[in-house]
């Protein structure tokens, strides 16, 4: 069998890295769950909730490892078929599913959006994915009580712009080229929680948008950052 090239290495190793830890935390906390006297409901409970949050982030990181490797042979375009949608309903659906996380932790969600916005040409299922990912990244970058995230979008000629402006810690200028990496790590990045770095979500965004012939941007900004994708019109605006 053929040894890994240092490029596969440099895809596989982090991939792994990441496997490993929350098997390392699954199997922690069954043993001390088959093995020690935990009899507070308290306890149990939190031993269950972290073994979950591992099994979760496993099936995650496996399904986005494979969806990566299959935009990288083109395989992605039948399985994910564009159709004429609205942004809204994508939008609010992802809000909603961050809203525990951004009340716990005392951050303003903000959705500062139109009543009406032109369809554009996309899989509904990926826009819920892509905003859900930016949401997570963004979460990441809140540091204090109080700051918020603010969801915008804005109707060009032949596309719709959505923004996610995060109140919190601006990226550094030497990691600005590679925030779209696999597993990239930003320097001053406030929250790792269980994980470390940026993981998967923004090359799963960036594949899935580039799919449905949009690009994504992110801006650093003096309190904060602003991540932004276009998604294409399904009919360009009247002339």
């Amino acid at each position: 069998m053929p040894r890994p090239t240092s490029f596969e290495r440099a895809i596989l190793d982090p991939f792994y890295h990441e496997l490993r830890t929350s098997l390392t935390l699954i199997q922690t906390c069954t043993d001390l769950l088959m093995n020690a006297d935990v009899t507070d409901p308290g306890d149990l409970r939190n031993f269950l909730q972290i073994i979950r949050r591992g099994g979760t982030r496993i099936d995650r990181l496996v399904r986005d490892f494979i969806l990566l490797a299959k935009s990288e042979q083109g395989m992605l375009r039948e399985e994910h078929p564009s159709e004429p949608t609205s942004l809204l309903p994508p939008i609010n659906l992802a809000l909603l599913e961050v809203r525990a996380e951004a009340a716990e932790r005392n951050i303003d969600l903000v959705a500062d959006l139109p009543d009406t916005l032109p369809l554009v040409l996309a899989n509904p299922d990926d826009l819920r994915l892509i905003l859900g990912r930016l949401l997570n990244v963004a979460l990441r970058f809140v540091e204090d009580d109080g700051d918020a995230i603010v969801v915008q979008t804005r109707a060009n000629a032949d596309s719709v712009v959505t923004i996610i402006t995060v109140e919190g810690t601006p990226l550094l200028n030497e990691d600005l080229p590679h925030i779209f990496e696999r597993f990239f790590v930003p320097q001053n990045l406030p929250l790792s929680r269980e994980q470390h770095g940026l993981g998967l979500d923004l090359p799963v965004v960036t594949a899935l948008v580039e799919l449905h012939g949009g690009k994504v941007a992110v801006e650093q900004l003096a309190n904060g950052n602003a991540f932004a994708f276009t998604i294409p019109r399904a009919e360009p605006a009247p002339a």
